[in-house]
């Protein structure tokens, strides 16, 4: 169950690297937070369940100074969320200053054979009650080691609840999102909190069995440990993917610019309200709609729609919009995905083309491949779906029309 888990984490983690890296850096904190857990209860699963000695002489104490950066990522995500940016500043290097430490304290037995790892793991597996004995680290016990672990991550849980609180009750009104998702969004980062303050509770309780105890390891970890572990793990899966958009940063009152490769006088810049009676509801519908009425323009004005490779990615480099606001934007303004915007501009531009004698000279499939479709079956059943017939038969009623 653990093992399941913990992969199925890894893969949520996967999956926000891959459809967020370009677009959105924040949910890259995110992803290797996640990562970190999952390799650090894999690591106690490997040890005490498994007892592979391959796996885990590439395991045990090898990614030890990686869990002191844990906490310091999840903050980076709960900071740039909450302020809607995407930033990593020099003096936030200084977060990893308990990595460094605790790096250099494991060097030496990094830099020993695999060979060696593998038999400090079997003797862990043939005497449990000597794994606190084994001191791999030049500054700290096993105890201390967890004792840090733990710690880090609880302090920095704590203090992101509070940050979270004290932005909740005083930035509140400014965030561009309606009620019911910015309090989803807030809600999931206090679970989020709380789930990994409750892992670290049950850990401490293990750290403080087998403190008592060392021989019982396995039993202290497979008990109330395990379990508790698996739930809050999925709790947090399940309401990552439950809730995509909370992956997303909070939109504030930063009103849209243009990038500079698009002319200005052909696309309506967004327009900042001086009004200060106005409604938070007013300020949201004033800011999206005039990344609406920029996302229309961008789509008339430059036809970057019929390039085959155009994407949403695009789009927010031409506007100069954070990614999220304009997926905002689509989905509750527009009303449309961006898939589909696409496919509309270019069944309107390919209806335009079919009645411009301009291009009599031009296949049917021609057309298609101008309007960026690379497979021609695509192309007729989505001219078809949109305007009930294909478009020869358009054409042709077009012509008799005429």
């Amino acid at each position: 169950m653990l093992s399941g888990i913990l992969l199925l984490l890894i893969f949520a983690a996967t999956l926000l690297l891959v459809f967020n890296y370009k677009t959105n850096k924040n949910s890259i904190f995110l992803a290797i937070t996640f990562f970190l857990l999952a390799v650090y209860g894999l690591t106690h699963f490997i040890v005490t369940e498994e007892k592979s000695v391959f796996f885990g002489a590439l395991f045990y104490v090898n990614f030890t100074p990686l869990y002191l950066t844990t906490g310091p990522f999840l903050y980076f995500y709960v900071r740039n969320t909450l302020t809607d940016k995407t930033t990593f500043k020099r003096k936030d290097w200084i977060h990893f200053l308990p990595f460094l430490i605790i790096f250099i304290g494991v060097i030496p037995y990094l830099f020993t054979s695999f060979e060696y790892k593998m038999e400090v793991v079997e003797n862990l597996y043939n005497n449990q009650s000597e794994v606190l004995d084994f001191n791999p680290n030049l500054f700290f016990s096993q105890i201390q080691m967890f004792f840090l672990r733990l710690g880090s991550l609880t302090i920095y849980s704590l203090y992101n609840i509070g940050y979270i609180i004290k932005h909740k009750k005083e930035k509140y009104h400014n965030i561009m999102l309606n009620e019911k998702q910015k309090k989803t969004t807030f809600n999931w980062l206090i679970s989020l909190h709380l789930s990994l303050l409750a892992i670290v509770l049950c850990y401490l309780y293990f750290v403080i069995q087998i403190t008592i105890s060392p021989d019982k390891l396995a039993e202290a970890l497979n008990g109330i440990v395990l379990n508790a572990t698996v739930f809050f793990i999925g709790v947090m899966i399940f309401s990552l993917f439950s809730f995509p958009d909370i992956i997303y940063g909070f939109p504030k009152k930063n009103y849209t610019s243009l990038s500079k490769n698009l002319k200005t006088n052909d696309l309506t810049t967004a327009k900042q309200s001086t009004n200060k009676k106005q409604t938070n509801q007013e300020d949201e519908e004033e800011y999206y709609n005039s990344i609406k009425v920029n996302i229309e323009a961008y789509f008339e004005k430059t036809n970057a729609f019929l390039k085959e490779e155009f994407k949403i990615i695009d789009l927010f480099n031409a506007l100069s919009v954070p990614q999220h606001h304009i997926r905002y934007c689509l989905k509750h303004f527009v009303k449309k995905s961006f898939p589909q915007l696409k496919n509309e501009y270019r069944m309107q531009w390919v209806a335009e083309v079919l009645k411009d004698p301009k291009y009599n000279d031009h296949t049917i499939d021609a057309i298609g491949e101008k309007a960026g479709y690379q497979s021609k079956s695509a192309f007729y059943n989505n001219f078809k779906d949109f305007y009930g017939v294909t478009p020869q038969e358009y054409q042709n009623l077009n012509k008799k029309q005429k």
